[in-house]
């Protein structure tokens, strides 16, 4: 016999469903500081042997999208598994890390349009007014 609805999937226990949360955000986490972490280190390395290293963090910029990405398809397939709170903290991580790449995008535009602009000096004025 199936349920009144007709479905025959019951909802994920809040227990299950909240460990699972935790532990999706937790591995992200974990994640994300690794690569801040290695991003670090690897600009430290850089200062000790001379090299001036630009902090273009394209590596910062892989794993956000790539974060995004993984939980945007872990929420779907957990709002689809009635996981309501690791969906909805899936779909929390995705605003976020959307939210401070932009942030970050933004930051790096001003920074681009902050530097000196060399203005030409106007022209004396002639002897003829």
């Amino acid at each position: 016999m199936g349920s009144p609805t007709g479905s025959s999937r019951g909802r994920v226990h809040w227990f299950s469903d909240l460990l699972l949360a935790f532990c999706l955000f937790a591995a992200e986490a974990v994640a994300v500081a690794y690569v801040v972490f290695a991003e670090g280190m690897s600009s430290w390395a850089d200062s000790y042997q001379g090299r001036v290293s630009s902090p273009d963090g394209d590596s910062l910029w892989i794993c956000g999208w790539v974060i995004a990405a993984l939980a945007t398809v872990a929420a779907i397939a957990l709002a689809r598994a009635r996981a309501p709170f690791a969906a909805a903290t899936q779909a929390l991580v995705v605003v976020a890390t959307l939210l401070l790449m932009s942030v970050a995008a933004a930051e790096e535009h001003s920074d681009d349009r902050s530097a000196p602009v060399s203005v030409p000096a106007p022209a004396p004025a002639s002897a003829d007014s």
